[in-house]
């Protein structure tokens, strides 16, 4: 084949190179984002002098002014933009380890009873009883229409205190962990003065390579609109005829344009994002435009030619008369 010489064969190797290097660093740097989320460790009222190590008993706390002082564990497992009830952030607590600063000794089954408020939800453990974990899903508040830049909030209070004489317990509290797709951040602040409520506040966002995805399938799809849409203007100013694979593929398009549009992931559902009113309903209607006209202009070209003018004849030797 002639056209298949080196510089083409140079091309296509080149362009499978960079493709093959765009694909790897994209699913790499995702990976890594989500490694990265899981094993980081966000602490409050911790003592930084026990370094890294957070294994019983080495559990870091600032509050030595009390016997016992209630250690957290807090880990993101989901999230949901897209809930019945708007969007839904779902967490669990392991409170099991209690750091007994006397003994320096951990204890799953503390000797007090407990009193537990997570998000509104009173939980009562009494004395020498391991304290369970708790999942808890939290309302997030954001704006999903400003998908794939939009951005939620969770706020998740613990208070802790001893049920037979109502003193605070102290809180030391760690957070980690990850959602596919997303980045959370975590803050926290004092409920009480004696450390016995904190206030933790997760911020969730969408993931660099998320964002990264949705901005792509957005210029696909104005690409694909655009391209039907400048076909089938050429075909009318040019006076070129409407093939029917031309016609087809821009009916395709209608119902090919919202799977295409669903596919970015975690998408708010229904339609209506700001994305949605710059992009896609655009893209819907030049492609509808173009499939209308297509139509219209094979419709015309298809058109039955008018019938051929009959000729009287002489009907006693059959010859035709001429006028």
């Amino acid at each position: 084949m002639p056209w298949l010489n080196k510089r083409w064969i140079s091309f296509f190797v080149f362009s499978a190179a960079v493709g093959v290097v765009i694909v790897s660093v994209v699913g790499w740097a995702n990976s890594q984002e989500s490694i990265k989320k899981q094993t980081k460790l966000d602490s409050f009222g911790t003592n930084n002098s026990n370094g890294d190590d957070i294994s019983p008993p080495n559990f870091g706390t600032n509050w030595t002014n009390f016997e016992f002082a209630l250690v957290n564990f807090v880990s993101v497992n989901s999230f949901d933009p897209n809930g019945k009830t708007g969007p839904a952030f779902g967490v669990q607590i392991d409170f099991s380890p209690i750091l007994n600063l006397t003994s320096d000794i951990d204890s799953r089954a503390p000797s007090v009873s407990i009193q537990l408020i997570v998000a509104q939800k009173t939980i009562n453990i009494s004395a020498n009883t391991v304290l369970p974990e708790q999942s808890v899903s939290l309302t997030a508040f954001g704006n999903p229409n400003s998908y794939p830049f939009d951005s939620y909030s969770a706020l998740l209070p613990i208070t802790a205190s001893i049920q037979s004489t109502g003193e605070g317990l102290p809180l030391t509290v760690y957070t980690q962990g990850a959602v596919q797709g997303f980045t959370t951040s975590t803050t926290f602040a004092e409920g009480s003065d004696d450390g016995s409520r904190v206030l933790v506040t997760f911020t969730i966002q969408r993931s660099n390579t998320t964002r990264l995805f949705a901005a792509i399938v957005f210029l696909l799809m104005w690409f694909l609109s655009l391209s039907i849409f400048i076909a089938a203007m050429s075909v009318w100013f040019r006076g070129k005829n409407a093939e029917l694979p031309l016609v087809t593929i821009s009916a395709g398009l209608l119902f090919a344009l919202p799977n295409i549009r669903n596919s970015q992931p975690g998408v708010p559902i229904p339609v209506g994002t700001t994305e949605d009113m710059v992009g896609f309903f655009w893209n819907i209607l030049l492609v509808s435009a173009s499939a209308i006209s297509l139509l219209i202009k094979w419709i015309l070209q298809n058109k039955r030619p008018p019938p051929a003018p009959v000729v009287p004849t002489d009907p006693e030797n059959g010859l035709k008369l001429h006028t």
